[in-house]
């Protein structure tokens, strides 16, 4: 072993730490771009879309949605299952 194989391990780690880091706020961009594209119809009412339960305002403060956090989240596995 050479005194800079050490030195090169520890870089080729964080390198690859870099690129999942990387990959990873790339997926959170993408995810946030698709919610900001979602259009709220000028009659919303506050409620779910899909089950029509009422979509808790802390939720829809913090992002723009028209579906609850159940009915969201079964969207996203059934999407999941046919790709």
């Amino acid at each position: 072993m050479t005194l800079t194989e050490p030195f090169e391990r520890v870089a080729d780690i964080s390198d690859q730490a870099t690129r999942i880091e990387l990959s990873h706020v790339e997926n959170l961009l993408a995810q946030n771009k698709k919610a900001m594209d979602v259009i709220i119809p000028d009659n919303f009412d506050g409620c779910c879309t899909e089950c029509g339960r009422e979509i808790p305002k802390e939720r829809l403060e913090a992002i723009r949605t028209t579906l609850c956090a159940p009915c969201k989240n079964a969207g996203e596995i059934r999407s999941r299952q046919y790709r």
